[in-house]
């Protein structure tokens, strides 16, 4: 029996590692051969693409750093991704603690609103025309400010559902404690959905980083268009 039963479990495990190594090749080749052409000459990337460079070269990436002035866009990205993320953490806790623990009245229909907002598509064009109205369009300010209010549906989302695996028990001895509701908060943000809001502000940071064509920031200064 026990024999058998090795024969039978061998060839699945064998197809599982000769997927899991498919799978990975997959994945390396293609950053592999961006690696490589990254360190070849322009001519003998278009005379022999497949082929290794023969005396590879860093100036490419020099290059690529100046004639693309990646550092202004390092630096907005930077900037972008930071502020927005902070504000998009803070905004969604003071959201989701009165929704988690039912503080206000409604607080399940609230909390079913903000779940329709992650299903419901971005709407660009009407974000367009409130910035033009706001005079927030090509502006610092105004970019961060529009990548704040997407991101409040999935941040009070994940906030929420770590409110309430928190026991009620810790606020009732803060209160008795005299401890104020936005002091409670905040330190208590501190300690207790550090992982919350650590994934939220990486989902954050990595969405406001890029724009909607994948480019880096390249907003430099605030600007109105008329």
């Amino acid at each position: 029996m026990s024999t058998s039963g090795f024969e039978l479990r061998n060839p699945r495990r064998a197809w599982r590692i000769s997927t899991g190594i498919l799978i990975g090749l997959l994945f390396v080749i293609p950053i592999a051969y961006v690696l490589m052409i990254s360190f070849e000459q322009p001519g003998h990337f278009v005379a022999h693409p497949l082929v290794p460079p023969a005396s590879p070269t860093v100036s490419n990436f020099g290059a690529a750093w100046s004639q693309g002035d990646l550092g202004p866009e390092v630096l907005n990205t930077i900037l972008y991704s930071v502020v927005a993320a902070a504000i998009s953490v803070v905004l969604s806790l003071m959201i989701a603690y009165p929704v988690a623990r039912k503080l206000i009245r409604s607080a399940t229909t609230i909390y079913r609103i903000f779940v329709i907002g992650v299903c419901i598509p971005l709407p660009v064009i009407p974000l367009f025309i409130e910035a033009q109205d706001l005079h927030l369009y090509n502006s610092q300010i105004g970019y961060i400010l529009l990548h704040v209010e997407p991101g409040l549906p999935l941040g009070v989302i994940l906030l929420t559902a770590f409110v309430m695996s928190v026991p009620e028990e810790l606020d009732e001895a803060a209160w008795l404690d005299g401890c104020g509701y936005l002091k409670y908060l905040f330190r208590s943000w501190r300690r207790w959905p550090g992982r919350a809001s650590s994934s939220r502000s990486c989902t954050r940071c990595s969405r406001c980083g890029t724009t909607s064509s994948g480019r880096w920031c390249s907003c430099r200064t605030p600007r109105c268009s008329r």
